[in-house]
């Protein structure tokens, strides 16, 4: 084992967020400029979302795949927004740049990489059990308590997805006993 970086928790956040959040951050901002009202958001909301090839051919996988009672073959986006909702949009358009950011890093190694899907599959699926939980209540209290839940551990995944020396050299004890690999981590990043 190597010496541990002398990085306080204060440089860590600093170093993930340089890596990880500018893209999801400028997303969430745009998608928090569109008010709760569909005829007015939808159309400006479509527009945004044509400017990203990956993000609009997923937005109309998702309606094409999620029918709700639509007859017709779904081809366009704007007709994609009307379909899903502003609410479902905009929570497609959260979780595809999540993924794409913490996936972005293509020099991950395989037992990062498995860490890391773990991770965040374990958050979609806490959040979608955590929206399960509150069928009485309203759809935009079910997406904010989906999306909390989605995002709790968004730091740790962020961690992992950044890859380097300290990330390769920690998956190496990823076996060890929770108290010990707590300990590794300690002796490791100094957090």
């Amino acid at each position: 084992m190597r010496k541990k970086q002398n990085r306080s928790p204060q440089q860590w956040i600093e170093k993930i967020a340089q890596h990880e959040l500018p893209t999801i951050t400028s997303t969430a901002n745009l998608l928090g400029k569109f008010t709760d009202d569909d005829v007015t958001s939808l159309p400006k909301l479509s527009q945004a979302i044509l400017h990203d090839q990956a993000l609009s051919s997923c937005m109309i996988k998702v309606a094409n795949s999620n029918r709700r009672g639509v007859v017709s073959k779904v081809t366009t986006v704007s007709r994609a927004t009307v379909v899903l909702g502003l609410q479902t949009v905009k929570n497609i358009c959260l979780t595809a740049k999540v993924l794409d950011s913490l996936l972005a890093n293509h020099h991950l190694s395989t037992n990062v990489y498995n860490r890391l899907t773990t991770l965040m599959t374990n958050s979609f699926y806490a959040g979608l059990l955590a929206k399960m939980m509150l069928p009485e209540h309203d759809e935009k209290l079910q997406e904010e308590i989906y999306l909390a839940a989605m995002l709790y551990r968004i730091g740790e995944t962020s961690f992992w997805s950044m890859g380097g020396q300290e990330v390769e050299e920690l998956i190496e004890h990823i076996s060890l006993s929770e108290e010990e690999f707590q300990k590794m981590k300690r002796d490791l990043i100094s957090t």
